[in-house]
């Protein structure tokens, strides 16, 4: 079983250590010498000159190193809140076998003992540990502050968003680690408490946001990648990956949720969900990527609705990357009107059409047929035409921060359109 790198060391070690007879007497015992000498030096000082209720206000921990590197971390503990903090620890979580996290601090191992029977849970101190950044650092004749922060060691675990994140609300930004360069070192022991205020101060502000929009640009990145092609097909364990730690139980911006249509930057990804299976398309891409569900169904009965909508989303992954100059709207609006609703869409290439007539749910939808030209003089301006309407058709993409994964939703003028289609009965 690995354990912490850290051990926290808590108020009332350090009030506990005294700074009279027998202490004295432990440290010049021959036995204690090195590295194991200098951690407890490390800590006289701190006992020696710490404001502890400061401390304990700006929510600063300490911790000493298994390792025995001769030093005390000062650690600033994160908000349950923090966007970088997380989630993923809890007080029953129960795993067939062992597995290894990347956490914010580091390398954290959860679940069952390989072999043994007990599983190993996070302590109230441990989860301090795991959830806080190191601030400033203390040797015996030294403090390491200026603190600077980077992200590292990025991972995405879809284990962490299964067991961490219950609603489809939540969002996971991924794991990774906060590392932390010190550029100055100062020995005046006196200045430790204003040393940790700045260390503090130096996270929550500038730094804080930095990173903040670091692990944004990790999380896109890590998405594209996995959605990345390799000889012209997708790798399915990374798109995997994607789906389960990204995208999965994450609803459309405008109806339903068997069908559901993704954007991470320039990828648009379009999922259709039945019996515990998900198939994936990524455009551009030839085909889907399926997966299953933990527990699928094994047994179920598709209804004739159910039935052609698959066959829609089959007819949309064919042809949706062969329409001529089609940009954004234009599939998204395809894949929403056709492939969830049914509706029948006409492009000059192609047309999106049921798959049986003379019956009462084909006579309904033929009412609603829709039509997409393409603008004369300009290749990738496209109008929709219903019932003698005509509206461009487009995306409200807007200059402000889009939710990760979520569709666009369509221009007004376009949802209004939309919506007296759907109520024709």
């Amino acid at each position: 079983m690995k354990q912490f790198k850290h051990m926290i060391i808590t108020y009332e070690h350090l009030l506990g250590l005294n700074v009279d007879g027998d202490l004295d007497n432990l440290i010049d015992d021959p036995e204690l010498a090195g590295k194991d000498q200098d951690s407890l030096k490390s800590m006289l000082a701190i006992r020696k000159h710490l404001d502890f209720k400061a401390a304990a206000s700006n929510h600063v921990i300490f911790s000493h190193s298994r390792d025995a590197v001769g030093c005390v971390s000062c650690r600033l503990v994160l908000s349950p809140r923090d966007i970088l903090s997380c989630k993923f620890f809890g007080n029953n979580i129960m795993q067939s076998d062992e597995h290894t996290f990347s956490f914010p601090y580091g390398p954290v191992s959860l679940g069952r003992i390989i072999g043994r029977d007990e599983v190993r849970q996070l302590d109230d101190d441990e989860r301090d540990i795991v959830n806080s950044v190191e601030i400033a650092r203390v040797y015996p004749d030294r403090i390491m502050c200026k603190p600077k922060f980077s992200i590292r060691n990025y991972t995405i675990e879809p284990d962490c968003v299964k067991y961490g994140y219950g609603s489809y609300r939540d969002v996971y930004y991924g794991n990774f680690n906060i590392d932390t360069s010190f550029s100055q070192k100062e020995t005046d022991f006196a200045k430790l408490d204003q040393i940790l205020a700045d260390g503090v101060n130096a996270y929550m502000s500038k730094q804080h946001n930095a990173l903040i929009a670091s692990v944004l640009q990790y999380r896109k990145r890590m998405a594209l990648y996995c959605l990345s092609t390799c000889g012209g097909t997708l790798n399915k364990h990374l798109v995997y990956l994607c789906y389960e730690a990204f995208l999965k139980n994450k609803k459309s911006t405008f109806f339903g949720n068997t069908a559901t249509r993704f954007r991470i930057g320039p990828k648009s990804i379009y999922v259709f969900r039945a019996f515990g299976v998900h198939h994936i398309h990524v455009h551009g891409v030839p085909g889907t990527v399926v997966t299953l569900d933990d527990h699928p169904c094994s047994t179920g009965t598709a209804k004739p609705a159910l039935i052609d909508q698959m066959r829609r989303y089959a007819d949309f992954v064919q042809f949706e990357d062969r329409i001529k100059y089609a940009n954004n709207a234009v599939r998204d609006f395809i894949f929403e009107a056709y492939v969830i609703h049914g509706i029948k869409v006409i492009t000059e290439d192609h047309v999106f059409d049921m798959p049986y007539s003379d019956t009462p749910e084909y006579l309904k939808v033929s009412r609603r047929t829709v039509r997409l030209e393409r603008d004369k003089n300009k290749k990738y301006l496209w109008w929709l035409n219903w019932n003698g309407q005509k509206v461009k058709l487009g995306l409200a993409v807007g200059k402000g921060p889009h939710f990760f994964g979520s569709g666009w939703s369509f221009t007004e003028p376009v949802k209004d359109m939309f919506e007296q289609i759907r109520r024709i009965d």
